[in-house]
């Protein structure tokens, strides 16, 4: 029922065709079922760039391995709508300053719900964490400006220390542009949201937020996108916004 081409095998192991769609091939399908504990075999090396190779197991396994595949052709084609159509996204471009655990993970879940962003900035003080983050792909763009960064944003999240806040505020508050959404992860809201209220743009809506995940691991390689699921995430807008 999935539309996939299937060689015919009387070995334990299946040759599934995968179409080849905006650049999406047989190895996105191969690394998508992987994260998801699956193990497949590409078949580049032996001509068919096209075809997976999937073992055979019991029937309850390969429900497991028929949900898996449809949820990454479902995904694949809602992604290809939101790149016809960008009209419809949410937001254009998301910065994201500091882009350790939280910052990291945040970036994660975003890029697998299509139509939510166009562009994920990264912003951070170390930069071996952007390196980082762009090495492991979880953002699509880094840079070493953040009022550059902010500037081409129409949301901006703080995911720093709650004693960095006034001092990045306070600097990119000129490049914010109107309409921004400004957030943040700190677990403390009454004195950091007090210190940086001064510096807010009035054409800027700042919404504070803060997840109640995490882990005892730091950095952008602790990150994933799950962190986040089945978890709250408290948001105190201001009365104004």
């Amino acid at each position: 029922g999935l539309g996939l081409i299937c060689l015919p095998s009387i070995t334990n192991f299946l040759m599934v065709k995968f179409p080849n769609d905006d650049g999406k091939t047989a190895s996105d399908a191969g690394s998508f079922l992987a994260s998801r504990g699956i193990m497949t075999r590409g078949m580049s090396g032996y001509g068919a760039p096209d075809y997976l190779r999937l073992s055979i197991g019991t029937e309850d396994e390969m429900k497991i391995v028929v949900k898996n595949v449809a949820e990454f052709l479902r995904r694949e084609w809602i992604c290809g709508y939101w790149r016809q159509h960008p009209e419809h996204i949410c937001f254009r471009r998301i910065t994201i300053v500091g882009i350790g655990l939280i910052g990291s993970s945040f970036s994660r879940a975003l890029k697998l719900k299509a139509g939510l962003v166009q562009e994920i900035i990264a912003v951070d003080s170390d930069k071996e964490n952007l390196a980082k983050a762009s090495d492991l792909g979880i953002v699509d763009t880094i840079c070493d400006d953040i009022n550059e960064a902010v500037s081409r944003s129409d949301c901006v999240i703080l995911c720093t220390p709650i004693g960095t806040y006034e001092e990045i505020v306070k600097q990119i508050a000129p490049s914010l542009p109107a309409g921004c959404v400004l957030s943040d992860v700190g677990s403390v809201k009454a004195q950091p949201i007090e210190k940086i209220i001064p510096y807010i743009p009035p054409n800027v809506h700042l919404v504070p937020g803060h997840p109640i995940a995490g882990t005892e691991k730091s950095g952008p390689e602790a990150g994933f996108e799950g962190l986040f699921e089945g978890r709250y995430w408290l948001l105190t807008p201001l009365k104004n916004v």
